[in-house]
């Protein structure tokens, strides 16, 4: 947002105060507690609230890397885990890879499909339950993190 000194008025402010101009070119007062959404800034109010962010959890991971020791069967990637933060798994192979969780993998729905080099990370909503991954061929390589 760009710093101006505008003719700002919201008819209880005086003219003159300083203020910056938003993406929508409106122009917001310095010191009035507000939050940019989308690059146009809002005004915190009771019924439009600071957005809450989760606090940053730190701490060790453990690697529960692998490869796929037979191909076609579901094998664990993690145990059921309430404390569970955090959970990356990322395809080092060049073959599809799907990974579930409460239940065995299976090569199509319900389990999520990771193309070669792509991963999957969970650090907002963390599914606790056991992490499944099944791949077509034995010996195909994957990442994987918890926290």
């Amino acid at each position: 947002m760009a710093e101006t000194v505008a003719p700002y008025d919201d008819g209880d402010a005086a003219a003159g105060v300083r203020a910056y101009t938003d993406a929508a070119g409106g122009l917001v007062p310095a010191g009035v507690a507000a939050f940019v959404a989308a690059g146009v800034a809002r005004p915190v109010t009771a019924a439009d609230p600071l957005p809450v962010l989760r606090g940053v959890t730190a701490g060790p991971l453990t690697d529960r890397s692998g490869t796929i020791t037979a191909g076609g069967a579901a094998q664990q990637v993690a145990a059921a885990n309430t404390s569970r933060k955090y959970l990356l798994i990322q395809n080092l192979s060049g073959a599809d890879l799907w990974v579930n969780f409460g239940t065995a993998a299976v090569a199509s729905q319900p389990s999520l499909r990771l193309p070669p080099g792509w991963s999957l990370v969970m650090r907002d909503y963390v599914d606790t339950q056991a992490v499944s991954v099944v791949g077509a061929a034995t010996g195909q390589a994957y990442t994987a993190k918890e926290g």
